[in-house]
């Protein structure tokens, strides 16, 4: 890479970083273009230079959390000292992710689109790499029971996300002692779940 191509690249992910700040103390509504870029130390027309939108800004916010997640989720992953990560694992790996900087930004974003429906198409496209990891994740965790049902993943990381929607739409943080009994809460289901399923049968 150039150099030119090499500072392209830090501009542009400057302008990343300012918009998930901007997103996370203003919302999407009171993103805009021009505070980005003053956010980012940068004029009007350097911003322009790199995105000619606010939507093609926006894509760039969405697929740069999307790849964030998914190395998070395979770092997690390859950590696991078993075949997979406990569900019990999981479950604060998750939580922690739902709580960064990046994956507030993007519930902005989800929650705040409107407007042009050929923008609000765009942006639905990219956020779909952010669920994809989702997706990935809960295909990849295993349960402390061969028996338990399989959905039970799936179920534990829609609850969780769940949870981070409502704790978006309160705006409560995540060490509310609601949402982290909300955890613990969760944590002990699994375990009784794990413990209340029958023994597998001999082959």
């Amino acid at each position: 890479m150039s150099k030119l191509q090499t500072q392209s690249s830090d501009t542009r992910q400057r302008l990343i970083d300012a918009a998930i700040d901007l997103l996370n103390q203003r919302g999407l509504a009171g993103t805009t273009f021009v505070d980005v870029a003053k956010r980012a130390g940068l004029s009007r027309g350097a911003i322009h230079h790199h995105y000619a939108s606010r939507t093609e800004l926006l894509e760039d916010v969405l697929e740069h959390i999307g790849a964030a997640l998914r190395h998070e989720v395979r770092t997690q992953l390859d950590s696991a000292p078993g075949a997979s990560p406990s569900l019990n694992t999981m479950v604060d790996f998750v939580w922690e992710q739902i709580n960064n900087r990046a994956y507030l930004a993007y519930q902005q974003i989800r929650s705040g689109v409107r407007g042009d429906m050929a923008d609000k198409t765009r942006l639905m496209r990219k956020m779909r790499s952010v669920t994809d990891a989702w997706t990935q994740a809960a295909g990849s965790l295993r349960t402390d029971s061969s028996m338990v049902n399989s959905e039970l993943p799936r179920i534990v990381l829609a609850a969780l996300l769940g949870a981070s929607v409502t704790m978006q739409t309160a705006g409560a943080p995540s060490h509310d002692p609601d949402f982290q009994r909300f955890r613990d809460q969760l944590k002990q289901l699994i375990s009784l779940a794990e413990l209340s399923a029958p023994p597998e049968r001999a082959s």
